[in-house]
């Protein structure tokens, strides 16, 4: 009996047929490694972007009203403020009697007879609207009865109506953030500088601040106005697998004198 096998014509487009087959598999395969790996890229920077904005944004919401500034410093674009450590409403400011004095209700820092426990000692600040004085004065003594308290400053304050609210605020040390030309995002505070993020695209040769609407100032900021406070515009540019995205936020400053 007589067993007929494969032709060489069948073999050779059977041969055809799995090398279409195989190179169909194989693009595909490609393809979808490719786009995991392009999403995965994605996914990294958008969670770096994130972790430095999104603490960014916390500080900025609760800095000093009036002490935010935007500005050069060498190669790097950055955004300063002064966090506010504690807060209260004054009565008087200062009092009739003396210049170096303001009468407040008690924080919850103070005991009953004074208010050494509280951090006063990186200023205290009075505004007058959105300004904020070059050099805040300081706490040196303070005494307190009844829930009232007398703090004694280490310089004069001037005569006026300083806030609507009759609001002071015990500022800390001045923070910095800033971009540099290489991409980096790092926090300065106390001395110690921490990268808060990397890899970022903006061009800083680009920015103008004087252009409210520039797309590569990293940190734009918009005065207040009847209807709002201080606003920072925060935008950055990410480049991943040959395509770049601007993300952009704005952050409100939500005390208010």
């Amino acid at each position: 009996m007589r067993v007929r096998g494969f032709t060489l014509m069948e073999l050779l487009i059977t041969m055809l047929l799995l090398s279409i087959v195989s190179i169909g598999v194989s693009s595909f395969v490609t393809y979808a490694t490719r786009i995991y790996a392009d999403s995965q890229a994605w996914s990294e920077s958008i969670s770096q972007y994130r972790y430095g904005l999104q603490r960014l944004s916390r500080e900025l919401r609760d800095a000093l009203p009036g002490s935010i500034s935007v500005g050069a410093s060498g190669t790097s674009q950055c955004v300063n403020f002064r966090p506010i450590v504690d807060s209260g409403h004054f009565i008087e400011a200062p009092v009739h009697n003396n210049a170096r004095q303001i009468s407040a209700f008690a924080l919850p820092c103070c005991t009953a007879s004074n208010c050494n426990a509280c951090d006063m000692g990186q200023g205290l600040a009075i505004l007058d609207g959105y300004s904020v004085p070059a050099i805040l004065p300081k706490v040196t003594a303070s005494s307190c009865s009844g829930g009232v308290c007398t703090l004694t400053l280490d310089q004069d304050l001037i005569q006026g109506d300083f806030s609507v609210g009759k609001r002071f605020f015990v500022a800390g040390n001045s923070v910095s953030y800033c971009l540099s030309n290489t991409g980096n995002l790092s926090r300065t505070a106390n001395g110690a500088t921490s990268l808060m993020g990397e890899g970022f695209g903006n061009n800083l040769g680009g920015c103008d601040l004087s252009d409210r609407d520039n797309e590569q100032c990293p940190f734009t900021l918009l005065p207040p106005s009847l209807a709002r406070n201080n606003v920072v515009k925060l935008q950055f540019w990410l480049t991943e697998a040959g395509q770049s995205q601007r993300f952009a936020q704005e952050v409100q400053v939500e005390n208010v004198p």
